[in-house]
């Protein structure tokens, strides 16, 4: 899952979702 496809379950990852700072869901 890409961050913010599915932010309803990516929760840890918004704050990057959103353009900020830190590594992608990917990994």
């Amino acid at each position: 899952l890409n961050c913010g496809q599915v932010d309803t379950l990516v929760k840890p990852c918004l704050p990057f979702a959103r353009g900020g700072p830190g590594p992608s869901a990917e990994e």
